[in-house]
């Protein structure tokens, strides 16, 4: 497929799936035996992916997602991006074990889910993506976000050079 048309269809996810909510295109846009990985080396298919879209969507229901940079090469296209949103519901964060609060992970027993409730405050943050394609559809999908920074502007990390209360 042309470096354009996989161009084409990384904008299509950005503005369709994403900016505009339309979760309905995952079938359309990925492949069904596509996979996410994350840093963390979790994976997911293209249900887990929807899923995960869904809980974004619910947690930052006026999620923007701007274009930073796109590059493209053959089969693969690299997109920077910064997310605005305003936290109006529920956010799953992880972190270590030793975390006060939350539920285990059933992917890795020494971390927990925490369960951030709806604060208000309105978030920046960025990452970086990189689509893999074949067949005219999103067969790979690998991204990096500034978790960190997104837990930090909603409260749940302190401030650097802060103590937290104990």
């Amino acid at each position: 497929m042309p470096t354009e048309d996989n161009k084409a269809i990384v904008h299509r996810v950005i503005e369709e799936l994403w900016n505009e909510g339309n979760l309905s295109l995952f079938a359309e846009l990925f492949g069904p035996e596509s996979l996410a990985a994350t840093t963390e080396q979790h994976t997911q298919n293209a249900r887990e992916m929807q899923q995960s879209a869904r809980l974004y969507s619910t947690a930052f229901p006026d999620l923007r997602i701007a274009v930073d940079d796109l590059l493209a090469d053959g089969e693969k296209v690299v997109v920077r991006y910064t997310v605005h949103g305003t936290h109006s519901g529920v956010i799953q964060g992880v972190a270590g074990a030793e975390a006060i609060a939350g539920v285990p992970s059933e992917h890795d027993p020494f971390r927990t889910l925490l369960l951030i409730p709806p604060t208000g405050r309105e978030v920046t943050f960025e990452g970086i993506a990189v689509f893999g394609f074949s067949k005219g559809k999103v067969s790979s999908f690998w991204h990096l976000l500034d978790e960190l920074e997104l837990l930090r502007q909603v409260g749940a990390l302190p401030m650097v050079g802060s103590t937290p209360h104990r």
